[in-house]
């Protein structure tokens, strides 16, 4: 895994405020990992790297990208 999957990627502009997002990530965050699943192009990225900004706590950033597989993550 190389650094380009533990960083964020750089931010999109304009940003679009995602209020049922953040407050659905906000609500998981009493959870150890949140996986955020859907089809390309629904803007996962860039609400994740909003929420990630606006979140003040430690935090990690893994992209598994297209790919890598979940045994990668294990290891």
């Amino acid at each position: 895994m190389t650094d380009e999957h533990l960083n964020p990627p750089l931010p999109f502009q304009p940003d679009i405020p995602r209020p049922q997002v953040f407050a659905t990530l906000q609500a998981a965050l009493s959870r150890q990992i949140i996986a955020v699943i859907c089809p390309g192009g629904f803007g996962k990225t860039c609400a994740l790297r909003s929420f990630w900004e606006s979140w003040n706590k430690p935090r990690a950033w893994i992209d598994l990208g297209s790919r890598q597989t979940p045994d990668l993550l294990a290891s």
